[in-house]
């Protein structure tokens, strides 16, 4: 079993404020030739998110490798984190080489597959940018790749007030209203905890199970970003608590949208990339993750994502820091999470949410 360091999360800080995350990009798999198995010579298995974080890979991490010598080909095994993390359990319980070069996850479930001991240590050698990545982030067993944290998204046509407490998700004047996502619970029973509590509720999220419970028949379930995205752009849904960088793309599309932190405060997410301990072709992962960590594809992430780089020789522009980034006033309402805890009560947490919430 690894030894995992017990990683607390982040105090974002600097005057460039700070936002992550990307949990959940979902999006109906596009044919996928990776899904057989691959990372032969020359090639590198990426598993990651369909939609746009898979497009902007292509767009962005794609070109700096390309760069490089002997760059592999790169091959997309597309896939929710679920069926990604339970092909790599499934893998790594036969002892042989797996079928995943990269494997994409959040900071949460990073540290899952690292308790599992399903991921290798990280390299830092191995990574010409690893010098500039912010210091909070970083780990022995994943390496971040983007960040933000959660805010309450609205429709300014139809919320009027701007929400400043979750209770607006249980505000009858919006049942029906509200959006949420089948592979996105942490973000519900946060909400819900942290309104039981009036405010961090620290290693106690199921402290607002019974609130969860209470929003049956209230709220519409989408199954990724994309599908929340397009309901909240068409005004199908007038409600949400998303990453803060979703706010920001779907408003870049033209959608009345703005965002807010509640005054309970809220939870930051880290998107990551590990090398898992079966990959076929580490040489190849570690040359993909490089051009993941380029101060370019990390800049225009940030430009087309919303998402906050995780190093430090990226300088987004004031308008985007104030559009993507957090005041300090923001930053001291977000809370640090125990990323062991999470991991520890994920797979519960979801069982839980989908047989009791979802699927009634």
């Amino acid at each position: 079993m690894v030894q995992l360091p017990r990683r607390q999360f982040l105090k974002l800080s600097g005057a460039a404020g700070a936002t992550l995350g990307l949990a959940a990009c979902g999006g109906a798999p596009p044919p996928n030739p990776g899904a057989a198995g691959g990372g032969g010579a020359g090639e590198v298995v990426v598993g990651t998110w369909g939609g746009d974080y898979q497009k902007f890979q292509q767009d962005f991490v794609e070109p700096v490798l390309a760069r490089t010598d002997g760059a592999p080909t790169v091959v997309y095994d597309v896939a929710d984190q679920v069926a990604r993390m339970t092909k790599m359990r499934t893998q790594g319980q036969t002892g042989g080489p797996g079928t995943i070069d990269v494997t994409a996850l959040s900071d949460q479930q990073a540290q899952e597959m690292a308790a599992a001991s399903l991921l290798g240590k990280v390299d830092p050698a191995r990574l010409s940018n690893f010098a500039n990545i912010r210091e909070d982030f970083r780990n022995d067993l994943w390496v971040p790749h983007i960040y933000s944290a959660g805010v309450i998204i609205y429709n300014t046509e139809h919320v009027t007030t701007p929400p400043d407490s979750y209770e607006v998700f249980w505000d009858p004047a919006y049942a029906g209203r509200i959006g949420i996502m089948s592979i996105q619970w942490a973000t519900e029973y946060f909400m819900a905890a942290a309104l039981e509590a009036g405010g961090d509720p620290g290693n106690n999220w199921d402290a607002g199970w019974q609130r969860m419970l209470a929003r049956k028949g209230t709220v519409r379930v989408y199954e990724s970003q994309e599908q929340l995205g397009q309901a909240m752009m068409s005004g199908e849904v007038w409600l949400a608590y998303n990453w803060k960088a979703r706010a920001y793309q779907w408003r870049k599309a033209g959608a009345p949208l703005a965002s807010a932190i509640p005054r309970e405060g809220t939870f930051p997410v880290v998107f990551t990339v590990g090398v898992p301990a079966n990959a076929p072709n580490p040489d190849g992962a570690y040359a993909y993750i490089d051009a993941m960590l380029d101060p370019e594809a990390q800049e225009q992430f940030a430009q087309n994502m919303g998402y906050w780089p995780t190093v430090t020789n990226v300088d987004p522009s004031p308008e985007l820091t104030a559009e993507i980034g957090f005041t300090p006033e923001e930053e001291q309402n977000i809370h640090r999470v125990d990323l062991a805890y999470l991991a520890q009560n994920n797979e519960r947490w979801r069982q839980q949410y989908v047989e009791q919430l979802i699927n009634q």
